[in-house]
């Protein structure tokens, strides 16, 4: 996401960047651990666990297409504990959770993070970073690697297993 709000998600690897923007008819984006992209999908190696990167993307995308004009931290806290379909629900007995997930209120400059699986803890607000003004939009100062985006209040969810 850049100052004035406009987001992607760039999909790349050594032989393609492809970078997929909001639609007029969707104002989202949304990415998993996979490639979505027509370009990209023929580098998803399905040999690996991606964690149903499909499915999380595709309760992610329909959440959010339901919703379209609706958009809200209380939706992206939903989308994230599993209340639209599978998200971060995993089998703790195999070893595997969700390590922390965290919203970007960028409209209201407010962070709000779970540390732990979000299907069992809340969202709490976190007040450690902070927003800095830009001109017209904002900035923050963040790393994450995956995210989902909503451009009509700007939220952006990145969150790891």
């Amino acid at each position: 996401m850049d100052c004035v709000g406009n987001f992607a998600v760039i999909e790349c690897n050594c032989n393609h960047v492809e970078v997929i923007e909001p639609t007029e008819h969707n104002g989202f984006v949304v990415a998993a651990n996979g490639f979505v992209s027509q370009k990209m999908r023929e580098y998803n190696n399905y040999a690996i666990e991606d964690w149903h990167s499909e499915e999380r993307y595709s309760v992610a995308y329909h959440a959010l297409r339901e919703n379209k004009n609706h958009f809200s931290a209380e939706l992206a806290k939903d989308i994230l504990s599993g209340k639209h379909g599978f998200m971060c629900q995993y089998e703790r007995d195999k070893g595997v959770d969700t390590v922390w997930s965290v919203i970007y209120d960028v409209k209201n400059k407010k962070i709000f993070r779970v540390e732990g699986n979000p299907s069992r803890k809340k969202f709490v607000e976190d007040k450690r970073m902070k927003f800095e003004n830009e001109g017209e939009g904002h900035t923050m100062r963040t790393m994450g690697n995956r995210s989902l985006a909503l451009k009509k209040f700007l939220y952006a969810l990145f969150f790891t297993i």
